[in-house]
């Protein structure tokens, strides 16, 4: 697994808290950001954020936060199957529900599919337990894909603006991906693990997407 490039010296911080839609997406960090300052703690952390979901049947996993381009005002990032694109709200014909939170409970990304907004409780326990790294974890939907899969993980680049998934075998992965999204592994066993559910080709990414911001997905 690939490990990301010091951009700043400080933990990325949440948005400002009157920052909603595109004004919120677009103070999202970078991966390599991100991925950074969890690298430091992250067994322990995932550990504890294990436990804490296991509560709540695996219904909601942990993210990365991270942008993927800059939104218009009036867009929103929206997933629809292995796609996840800007779109305009009010020309998308489909309700929209939050797929995607800070760790204030403020959604970043939406989807098509009917999903559950976590308790209050959530967001309070999961700022307690990564309290210096509140802009750096947040929690995703996981519903009906929550159980985990042995032999393969989502893995997503992004192509100009549109970032996208695909199925692959674990088998498959090089040093190259970047782990961006987890589960509670729910099989019994003790201490309860973190799986892995989705990684980040920031290869493929980084010569394939030019953001406007110039934010790209970086690693070494």
């Amino acid at each position: 697994m690939a490990s990301a490039t010091v951009l700043n010296s400080l933990p990325p911080s949440l948005p400002p808290h009157d920052a909603f839609g595109a004004s919120l997406y677009n103070a999202l960090p970078s991966l390599g950001d991100t991925d950074s300052t969890l690298a430091k703690t992250r067994t322990s952390v995932l550990a504890e954020l294990g436990t804490l979901l296991l509560k709540y049947k695996g219904v909601w996993g942990v993210c990365l936060v991270h942008s993927h381009c800059t939104l218009l005002q009036g867009e929103a990032m929206v997933a629809e199957g292995n796609y996840c694109q800007p779109k305009m709200v009010d020309r998308v014909a489909n309700p929209l529900f939050p797929g995607q939170w800070l760790s204030d409970g403020r959604p970043f990304e939406y989807t098509t599919e009917k999903t559950e907004t976590p308790p209050q409780e959530i967001f309070k326990q999961l700022q307690d337990i990564a309290s210096d790294m509140q802009g750096v974890i947040g929690l995703y939907y996981a519903g009906d894909n929550r159980s985990v899969s042995r032999e393969s993980v989502l893995l997503e680049h992004t192509e100009g603006r549109t970032n996208i998934t695909k199925n692959i075998l674990r088998a498959d992965l090089t040093d190259s991906e970047i782990q961006t999204a987890w589960i509670p592994d729910s099989d019994g066993g003790m201490p309860i693990q973190m799986v892995c559910t989705q990684m980040c080709d920031w290869m493929t990414t980084r010569l394939g997407a030019r953001y406007h911001t110039g934010k790209y997905h970086t690693a070494t």
